[in-house]
């Protein structure tokens, strides 16, 4: 994985990760690793896009308030919010979650 992450560094535009799949520690070594193969490359790491998959619950009262918090703690540019295949549930709280994330944003 150490190799991927730097070369990712090095050349790559965007990296994305599912969250569910790595904890917080991890995250931070996976940027870090990123941030100084990119700047050993002479890039700035800043203009790689970073992308999180995140299984939320959507029922949850401040569930757009965690993405947010979550995006901003890892320092992910985009978060991809997974949802059922539930029509009525997502129609029932989408627009709460995206108020709240407009809210914080």
């Amino acid at each position: 994985m150490a190799r991927a992450l730097a070369l990712l560094g090095e050349v790559a535009d965007g990296w994305s990760v599912s969250a569910g799949r790595v904890d917080d520690a991890q995250l931070a070594d996976m940027h870090a690793r990123i941030d100084e193969a990119a700047e050993a490359a002479g890039r700035d790491p800043d203009t790689i896009v970073r992308m999180a998959n995140v299984d939320a619950d959507l029922a949850g009262p401040d569930t757009g308030h965690r993405l947010v918090d979550y995006a901003r703690r890892h320092r992910f540019d985009v978060v991809d919010l997974t949802v059922p295949d539930d029509p009525d549930l997502v129609e029932r709280h989408l627009s709460r979650i995206v108020g709240q994330v407009r809210a914080d944003g």
